[in-house]
């Protein structure tokens, strides 16, 4: 079985656990933390583990650099930049990585914002959530829709590359709800949108008040009418549908989302951060070669900011998981995250090699897989049931 993808790790996730509040629909490794972090203490960190992850993985340039969380924007420049300096000396790097920082509304400035750029971030992504004060209280946002506003045009002010996260069909929430948000957002230029529906996640407070019967998530139909209408109206604007939840004009795509999602390697550092490895054989220094002949690993770092720390000064690593990850499971993954994009798979992905020509071929019939010269992808109607369709072929795999 070949591999779901060309060897080599070219992406960096920076995770930024804290939070001045959480969201209640929010299942992410988030901590809330009353007392300003010593970011001295928390760089010094993070880039020793990266140091020590980077031994024996076959490195391509670096390409991307993610800071997510939590909220990252809550950092510095000053640590922001000492961060992304500390990776580039680590990491073989190409001319012009794109280098994103997910950005509060509230935790950032037109001033703010020129230090990150100074810092070297070149594209940020603000989670606005939406524009509307009821619909932002609903969903715990401490920002205000005046807020969320001056935050995007500070960034326009600043940055070439802008993206805004909306969230849509939400209790009560109209089609000409979503379509007034999603003007407010094309009104003020940006150049990517992330649009997700409301996900009731399990152990968040809105889990806990659907399940008293507090309110009611949007129906399928309803949810099915929201993606649709959200389509038609983002890319009559100009923007290329490249992923189930995400919109950008040409050239404007996350970079490092799209490595993801195609099956390369990247490393993950900070409280909770993932990651996935292609290793050097043991034998073999890391500067001789750049061909994996060893197994992908799965990294996971340990959820616990204290206890991350600990561990990091202690054993050199904040790895709570590091664990090899075989052919099959790299291939289910490819079909979860490769089905996402709207070019799908190449044919000659070996995520395929999991499911038998037959029931290929049924799912082509059926209408929820369309087959092109060179690729396999989900059509409209299998995108509209996109999690029960890789459901299905997972489970077949298995």
């Amino acid at each position: 079985m070949n591999s779901p993808a060309p060897p080599g790790t070219p992406s960096l996730y920076i995770h930024w656990p804290f939070c001045t509040a959480k969201c209640p629909y929010c299942d992410f490794n988030v901590h809330i933390d009353k007392t300003a972090p010593d970011e001295s203490m928390w760089v010094k960190a993070l880039l020793a583990d990266l140091q020590w992850q980077l031994e024996g993985q076959a490195l391509a340039p670096l390409q991307t650099i993610y800071f997510g969380g939590g909220t990252p924007s809550l950092l510095s420049p000053h640590a922001i930049a000492q961060l992304i300096a500390g990776a580039l000396d680590l990491w073989p790097t190409v001319a012009d990585p794109q280098i994103t920082l997910e950005v509060h509304p509230t935790s950032a400035d037109q001033a703010k914002f020129r230090d990150f750029r100074a810092a070297g971030v070149n594209r940020v992504s603000i989670g606005v959530q939406s524009f509307d004060a009821t619909r932002l209280t609903f969903l715990g946002r401490d920002h205000s829709a005046q807020e969320a506003a001056a935050a995007v045009a500070h960034a326009r002010h600043v940055f070439d590359a802008l993206n805004l996260d909306l969230m849509t069909a939400l209790p009560a929430m109209t089609l000409a709800d979503q379509a007034w948000e999603i003007d407010q957002a094309l009104d003020r230029g940006v150049d990517h949108l992330s649009v997700y529906q409301l996900g009731i996640e399990p152990g968040t407070a809105f889990a806990a008040a659907v399940r008293q019967g507090l309110w009611q998530p949007q129906g399928a139909d309803q949810a099915a009418d929201f993606f649709q209408a959200a389509i038609d109206q983002i890319t009559l604007a100009g923007f290329d549908h490249y992923e189930v939840s995400n919109f950008a004009k040409p050239g404007f795509e996350s970079q490092h989302s799209v490595l993801g999602w195609r099956g390369q390697g990247y490393v993950g550092i900070g409280p909770g951060a993932e990651g996935r490895a292609p290793m050097l054989a043991p034998t073999l220094p890391t500067t001789q070669s750049l061909t994996p002949s060893g197994p992908w690993r799965q990294r996971i770092t340990r959820k616990s900011p204290s206890g991350y720390l600990t561990q990091v000064r202690q054993q050199g690593h904040g790895l709570d998981i590091d664990a090899p990850l075989g052919d099959a499971d790299r291939c289910i993954e490819q079909l979860i995250f490769g089905l996402r994009l709207t070019a799908g798979l190449p044919l000659d992905a070996a995520a395929w090699t999991l499911c038998p020509p037959e029931l290929i071929r049924r799912l082509i019939d059926s209408g929820d897989l369309v087959e092109t010269p060179t690729h396999r992808r989900a059509t409209d109607q299998g995108r509209l049931r996109l999690d029960a369709l890789s459901d299905y072929l997972i489970n077949y795999a298995r």
